[in-house]
């Protein structure tokens, strides 16, 4: 039996003189244990409510040393543990909306802010109280290339009418979770590293499928860090096909495209050591 408190959202604001930072969080707390009375029985003896698991993850997430949400993560995971004996298993988990600066007169101001995407950057944490996991990532983080993409020789059955090309555009929405292996780790610089790589493994690899591309980025970052015990990567790739433009007498060499809103295909792979 596991109940928890969800969504719970927060804008902390750090001010360092004339430079304020943002985080923008989606926090979730799931918890398991001695619950099963409140559960069969309507005993909530043992039940400790929604509305103090969402006050603590107010509480915790006031103290601003806790710069990184797999930190953040961490100090909830092992408040709970430590201080609730009835559960055996909590989850924390943790996504946060990333926020730029404004640009003026040529220079980023310091409490001035715009949402850069949809991107967001991701945080599990689990708990038992004796071991811990730490699972770091993204989603939502789209790319697109209009070169070194292609997709032919693939199987073809009587209901296949797509076309092969040797050149095509290929546009994703990438979702990417690595588990370290320990909790020594500089998050926030390791997490920007990854993403870094992630990106040039699309750019740089000519890709034979979406498949392959996932494949590549994965690789990329297993072994890379000796940190992290596995990955995950898995990209949504979008549908973009041709206008049709021959019934009004006019060509289209691969200029303009018709964007679907559903990805239609979906890649993923996992590498561990």
């Amino acid at each position: 039996h596991s109940y928890g408190a969800s969504h719970i959202r927060l804008l902390r604001i750090t001010r360092r003189g004339d430079r304020h930072d943002l985080r923008d969080l989606v926090i979730g707390v799931n918890v398991e244990g001695e619950v099963e009375d409140a559960f069969t029985k309507g005993d909530n003896e043992l039940l400790l409510p929604a509305d103090s698991l969402r006050n603590t993850v107010h509480v915790m997430t006031r103290d601003e040393s806790l710069a990184d949400i797999e930190q953040i993560g961490l100090a909830l995971a092992a408040h709970f543990m430590e201080h609730q004996p009835q559960f055996t298993r909590v989850r924390i988990t943790i996504s946060e909306q990333p926020w730029a600066r404004l640009p003026v007169g040529g220079r980023s101001q310091g409490q001035a802010f715009t949402t850069a995407n949809s991107e967001r950057r991701t945080a599990v944490v689990t708990s038992n109280g004796a071991q811990v996991s730490v699972v770091a990532g993204l989603e939502d983080f789209t790319m697109m290339k209009t070169a070194g993409a292609a997709f032919e020789g693939y199987l073809a059955d009587q209901y296949t009418t797509l076309e092969a090309a040797a050149e095509r555009v290929l546009a994703v929405d990438t979702e990417a979770r690595w588990t370290y292996l320990h909790e020594e780790v500089a998050f926030a610089p390791t997490w920007q590293a990854i993403r870094q790589l992630l990106m040039e493994a699309f750019v740089k690899q000519h890709s034979h499928s979406a498949e392959h591309t996932a494949h590549a980025m994965a690789e990329v970052v297993l072994s890379s860090f000796a940190d992290i015990g596995d990955v995950t990567v898995r990209l949504k790739q979008r549908s973009l096909p041709l206008v049709e433009l021959a019934p009004f007498g006019l060509d289209n060499p691969r200029v303009l495209f018709r964007p679907e809103e559903a990805p239609e295909l979906t890649a993923e792979v996992t590498l561990s050591r």
